[in-house]
């Protein structure tokens, strides 16, 4: 084998001329600081697709936080306005289910005023008796004449205020919820 003696030589404008094998080197050394630059950009492109990540989780669960006290709120809400509506609405409910002649009158309950609806059957007299006790509105079913005992009353909801008048043959209910009017149907004998 022989000696190799030409040697070529490369002109490079920043560094004059040059053997070819030193521009070969000169590549692979710029190769290598640019896949070591690369590499350092794919380092940070990764913190940075790591930190979007934990940024989204993050929001994602404050907006769940959010919305589960929302709904949390707006059941409670809910759950107040059906309470208020079922003493404006079962009570005149229950005053429509016994709406025959000299069926509605009052008394006197253990702290206020007690409204009696009264029912006729085959078997005997019966009486609902309506009123407020210990901060309820109790619901009382028993034979008619009979005392009124609140330890046999069924609580309806709960209200520190029950009062009732009648007029024009207008029923017209106040509790705490607010107020509520039922026609009566059968004004014969009423009160």
């Amino acid at each position: 084998m022989r000696p190799r003696s030409d040697t070529i030589f490369v002109e490079d404008e920043a560094l004059g001329p040059r053997r070819k094998s030193d521009a070969f080197v000169d590549s692979i050394l710029k190769t290598s600081s640019r896949t070591a630059e690369l590499e350092q950009r794919g380092r940070s492109g990764h913190v940075f697709t790591i930190i979007l990540f934990v940024l989204f989780v993050s929001v994602m669960l404050i907006a769940i936080l959010i919305g589960t006290s929302v709904f949390s709120a707006l059941r409670t809400t809910d759950a107040q306005i059906e309470d208020s509506r079922l003493s404006l609405v079962l009570i005149p409910n229950i005053i429509r289910a016994t709406d025959e002649a000299n069926a509605v009158s009052e008394t006197t309950g253990p702290e206020g005023r007690a409204l009696v609806l009264t029912e006729r059957l085959d078997t005997g007299t019966y009486e609902t008796r309506i009123y407020e006790h210990e901060g309820m509105i109790v619901q009382e079913y028993a034979i008619a004449g009979t005392e009124l005992s609140p330890d046999n009353a069924d609580p309806i909801v709960a209200s520190n205020m029950f009062e009732f008048n009648f007029k024009n043959g207008i029923l017209t209910i106040v509790t705490d919820d607010g107020e509520t009017s039922v026609a009566i149907r059968s004004l014969i004998g009423v009160y």
